[in-house]
């Protein structure tokens, strides 16, 4: 099919396992924070989210993502983490916690998709 686009050769079904599991394990790091990225905004309580937001990203659609075989190039899965950072930095107000809270994590998980996470420095 002249449409398929290849897989890198890297993300390979045991690297994707590694990426999971330290999404799950940075996550349980600090659950109270992350819990707020990890699940979709909830728009009841957030109802002009979709203005500022024109589209969603969080961990749990990532970690589906990743399950699912839906990335070819660790670029794509990069490109979603930025992409938490990038919507929380548009709904929220600069200088505020939860700001530098999404860029802690999306440093993380960065780093977890280049393969070079310590997750050491996240056990409590």
């Amino acid at each position: 099919d002249i449409y398929m686009i290849p897989k890198d050769q890297d993300l390979t079904e045991q690297y994707i396992k590694s990426i999971i599991t330290q999404l799950d394990e940075l996550y349980e790091s600090d659950v109270e924070t992350y819990d707020l990225f990890y699940y979709e905004v909830d728009k009841k309580v957030f109802n002009d989210y979709l203005t500022f937001v024109p589209f969603e990203m969080n961990m749990e659609k990532i970690k589906k993502r990743l399950e699912n075989g839906f990335y070819r190039h660790k670029e794509a899965i990069i490109n979603d983490i930025n992409l938490i950072e990038t919507n929380c930095a548009r709904y929220n107000q600069s200088g505020t916690e939860i700001i530098d809270w999404a860029k802690e994590l999306c440093n993380s998980l960065r780093q977890a998709v280049k393969g070079s996470l310590d997750l050491e420095s996240f056990k409590k």
